[in-house]
């Protein structure tokens, strides 16, 4: 996609090679048109487009196609959820992984450093042994987190979990 910049936001000259091949009255209906057309809504609502613009530039480069304003609408807020469900994962199961990873790494650190220390003869090493061990422990307390972060954390992930229950019941 190519962005021509005669406006003052931009504007969409042509789409990606992708969806030219693809005849015009298909390119509301096909898969890979409404992703496509969701991403470029993403990308031009980042960009500071209004609703109404937004749909103005999709016509521009959609003959014979129109998009409404419901449809950017509806475009923004599945990608809302999109980021918003990938967002809980992330919360519930990446980091939850993540941090266990690096606190194992780190305490496996501190297991060996304080081994270096118990068994170096020398000042030097016994003092660089000390130095990684008070940086492991910085570490391990930054691991931990700043308390209010994780309860608003747990507060998301829980209210998630409320309203995803309420829209199924």
């Amino acid at each position: 996609m190519t962005i021509d910049s005669s406006s003052e936001h931009g504007t969409l000259s042509s789409v990606d090679n992708e969806h030219q091949k693809q005849p015009k009255s298909s390119v509301k209906f096909s898969r890979k048109a409404v992703q496509w057309r969701r991403n470029t809504v993403w990308m031009l609502k980042a960009k500071g487009y209004t609703i109404s613009q937004i749909a103005e530039e999709l016509v521009k480069n959609q003959t014979n196609t129109s998009i409404s304003e419901a449809t950017v609408r509806r475009d923004l807020r599945l990608k809302l959820h999109e980021i918003e469900s990938s967002f809980q994962q992330y919360v519930e199961k990446d980091l939850v992984k993540e941090h266990h990873l690096a606190k194992t790494g780190l305490e496996n650190v501190l297991h060996s450093a304080w081994k270096i220390f118990q068994q170096a003869e020398d000042n030097e090493t016994r003092l660089s042994a000390l130095r990684v061990i008070n940086e492991t422990y910085g570490l391990l307390q930054r691991l931990s987190g700043d308390p209010e972060i994780i309860k608003e954390a747990i507060d998301f992930v829980n209210k998630r979990k409320k309203k995803e229950v309420a829209a199924v019941a």
